[in-house]
């Protein structure tokens, strides 16, 4: 790479401003493998035979991931030491045409150029991973993907999830923020008592499961049948969201979900925070469960019934 080119990608790293991107995490197989993050390690390494084996493996599994939507696209791997760290970014910039004006003293033409790439078109993208030399590097990184939050994303889709073999990462607050507010929309359109049960069953679950890591669709399998599973992915706030990997938070489930409430044979409707289920509050398995709760009395209101005339 000479001293132009290079200082290009200096300046179009500046721009992409991978601090602000969309973040993703790689996705593992059930061995804890994924073999485009295995080729990033591989493209840090010093040896100039490995490293462009994993350029060539990449750029091939990029051409295999694309279909006819995609847009040709030149791909360069450009890589960067930054202290102990190594920094592996993967572009692929656009075809795009150009015109040329060429001015002589015979006059002036114009060329159509039909061999170039374009740097700014918000058809680009780019994947940024940084690492060591330890087991632990590379397993997240930053991305530019233009078309990921549009309603091109199936055309988007080959770039972050059938080429990088990733998904896109949250926070923790935030991923739980999305799953606690969209079961209790569920809930709230959920008119049959068998149904907010399975419902109320799940928020106690997933409070208590030793599994960390969560999209809202393995939440849904992991809870819901079917016909459950689709009705609370239509509650998330968009298609996107549903595979949205993030760590389950639970203080930030308990603040948003808050409190169960349990309707009564006898007219009486039990309000109860979640964390008391289980311990003052008990409430049976089975198909018809009873509510128990035990507790010294601390304070008392009145309150209206809202349909109440």
């Amino acid at each position: 790479m000479n001293a132009d080119i290079s200082k290009l990608f200096n300046s179009t790293i500046v721009n992409s401003r991978f601090d602000k991107c969309l973040e993703v995490n790689f996705t593992f197989s059930d061995d804890r493998e994924n073999e485009i993050r295995s080729l990033i390690s591989q493209y840090a390494d010093n040896d100039d035979q490995i490293i462009n084996a994993a350029a060539v493996e990449l750029a091939e599994r990029l051409a295999f991931s694309m279909d006819r939507r995609s847009s040709p696209c030149l791909f360069v791997i450009t890589g960067f030491i930054k202290g102990e760290m190594n920094q592996i970014i993967l572009w692929a910039f656009p075809k795009d045409e150009a015109l040329r004006l060429n001015v002589s003293t015979k006059g002036s033409t114009i060329e159509l150029l039909n061999d170039i790439f374009s740097q700014t078109s918000r058809l680009r993208k780019a994947a940024s991973f940084e690492g060591g030399r330890h087991a632990n590097s590379y397993l997240s990184g930053k991305i530019v993907d233009y078309q990921a939050n549009q309603s091109e994303r199936q055309i988007a889709r080959f770039w972050i999830e059938e080429f990088l073999q990733c998904c896109l990462a949250l926070s923790p607050a935030a991923g739980t923020k999305i799953l606690a507010d969209s079961l209790k929309v569920m809930s709230q359109k959920t008119k049959n008592f068998d149904e907010q049960q399975k419902i109320t069953a799940a928020v106690m679950s997933v409070r208590n499961s030793p599994k960390k890591s969560w999209t809202p669709t393995s939440f849904a399998d992991a809870y819901f049948d079917n016909v459950l599973k689709k009705r609370f992915l239509k509650c998330l706030p968009n298609t996107v969201s549903e595979h949205l990997l993030f760590d389950f938070d639970k203080e930030t489930f308990d603040l948003k979900v808050g409190y169960s409430s349990y309707e009564l044979d006898t007219g009486a409707v039990v309000t109860t925070p979640l964390n008391q289920v289980g311990v003052s509050v008990q409430v049976s398995e089975g198909e018809n469960p009873t509510l128990t709760c035990e507790g010294r009395v601390m304070s008392e209101r009145l309150r209206t019934r809202r349909n109440v005339a």
